[in-house]
């Protein structure tokens, strides 16, 4: 990192010592001085993969060395997270992703113990109001049933809940940036217009989910999301606000089949791979998206808009293409021939 630019290893490494010295709160500390690293990196816009790797090699090593193991272990279970939500963001915003997901994928190997049981959520959740929402923030939820719950005056903002079961469970209109919602349960739970920024929610089951009007920034390779309501989401890149790269959503390899795309903003997405079959994708903008590979197989592409996108080996099976725009598409199969607007 040259130049003047603070260290993030020796940020970190400078926070602890004082934390030894002066005997303040190991886990607090810690996690804040972490974090301040980690700022670090993303607001120079150093997408550099291989310091975000070395400051969790080092950050762990400083830990188990100036910490005793029972502050250690509560120090990582908090900074997994965190770690795993802005690996996530260096994931979606530069192409050569495949250390940093690595890096997601393994610190989510380490099995800890959830903050809360069932019970205590329910009992946060049943005292909460708009003013006074429960605080699930940052909480390590893993693994738990959270099935059928309603959690529109809670708080998720970078809670860790993968694994989770949330099946219909309420969500709508939260902000869930900076969640870890990897093999997250959602099937037939309420998304609408809910705001998903920089998460991992790769193979996630969100089948016959509702995420209408939804903000998503996020990865979603190999999700389910058959049958869900995707109608006005807006899921397109942001071209005013892209400093560190392209941030888009990725659905590589994530089945739409029969989701409902209606009017959905889709604008620069990676959609390689993906099945799409027998969606309805009326009026859905795709503008540049890259889709070689895809499977849309007898789907309704009425007066969507495909200009500039990436087709390669796309497949258009007896899909309905009246009005259908393909302005500088990229190896638009030449079966496919779109048909005038009534």
């Amino acid at each position: 990192m040259g130049g003047s630019r603070a260290h993030p290893p020796r940020l970190i490494y400078a926070a602890l010592t004082v934390v030894t010295k002066n005997q303040v709160s190991a886990k607090d500390f810690a996690f804040e001085a972490i974090k301040t690293g980690f700022k670090h990196i993303l607001q120079t816009n150093n997408a550099n993969i291989a310091e975000v790797l070395m400051t969790n090699l080092s950050t762990k090593k400083l830990l188990t060395r100036h910490l005793n193991p029972v502050a250690t272990k509560q120090t990582l279970a908090r900074w997994r997270p965190l770690i795993s939500s802005f690996a996530g963001i260096a994931a979606i915003t530069t192409p050569r992703s495949g250390l940093i997901v690595a890096l997601v994928l393994a610190s989510q190997s380490i099995a800890y113990t959830a903050e809360l049981t069932r019970a205590q959520v329910e009992q946060m959740l049943s005292k909460a109001d708009k003013q006074h929402p429960a605080n699930l923030r940052r909480k390590d939820l893993t693994d738990l049933d959270l099935s059928n719950l309603d959690f529109r005056n809670a708080d998720l903002w970078g809670a860790d809940l993968r694994r989770s079961n949330l099946n219909k469970s309420n969500l709508q209109g939260l902000t869930l940036d900076l969640t870890v919602m990897t093999n997250i349960k959602l099937s037939a739970a309420n998304l609408a217009n809910t705001s998903i920024f920089g998460v991992s929610l790769m193979h996630a089951d969100l089948s016959n989910a509702d995420m209408s009007g939804s903000r998503v920034v996020a990865i979603m390779d190999g999700a389910n999301l058959s049958k869900a309501n995707l109608s006005n989401a807006q899921w397109a890149a942001d071209m005013k606000n892209q400093s560190m790269g392209l941030m888009r959503a990725s659905l590589k390899g994530a089945n739409l089949t029969g989701a409902n795309l209606r009017n959905a903003q889709l604008g620069r997405a990676m959609l390689k791979h993906a099945k799409l079959n027998n969606a309805n994708l009326q009026n859905a903008d795709l503008y540049s998206a890259e889709m070689d590979g895809a499977n849309l197989s007898g789907a309704n592409l009425t007066n969507a808009n495909f200009s500039q996108a990436k087709l390669h080996d796309a497949i258009f099976t007896e899909a309905v293409t009246t009005g259908t725009r393909f302005d500088g598409a990229q190896n638009l199969p030449d079966s496919v021939k779109p048909t005038p607007s009534k």
